[in-house]
């Protein structure tokens, strides 16, 4: 009797023990990308995602985000993140509007350049970019 208590005793220590074990921490990236334009209407659209050190986000949105300017034209813009390097954040930033190339642009991220300038593009569409990475 006094062995079996012991071995119940010791095998719901053991399961107490595991269950107080924590998750491993996940390194997350969070990419915020404020755009504006002189002719803006609404002034400046902010957008943020959030993802794993160690993926690639798509572009979003993939068909693009529309600014309307007062001239009653429209640019458009979309990201995209590149977290497969944690040594290295890519932050891919395009551009479109009527009369003008498509325009793409890269800033990278890294401890040597944590904050590359804002993209400006010949559009008139400025791009301001932070990255912050966090344990999750």
């Amino acid at each position: 009797m006094k062995t079996l208590l012991i071995t119940t005793l010791a095998t719901c220590l053991a399961i107490l023990s595991a269950c107080n074990k924590k998750a491993p921490a996940t390194t997350m990236v969070e990419t915020k990308v404020a755009y504006s334009h002189p002719l803006a209407i609404d002034g400046k659209i902010e957008m943020s995602r959030r993802q794993e050190i160690g993926t690639i986000k798509s572009k979003m949105p993939s068909t693009g985000q529309p600014l309307s300017l007062t001239d009653k034209s429209v640019v458009w813009f979309s990201q995209s993140t590149d977290a497969s390097d944690p040594s290295m954040i890519r932050v891919t930033v395009e551009s479109k509007l009527d009369g003008f190339a498509p325009e793409t642009q890269v800033l990278e991220f890294s401890s040597s350049a944590p904050y590359p300038p804002a993209a400006k593009f010949k559009n008139g569409l400025t791009a301001g970019v932070t990255v912050n990475t966090y344990t999750k």
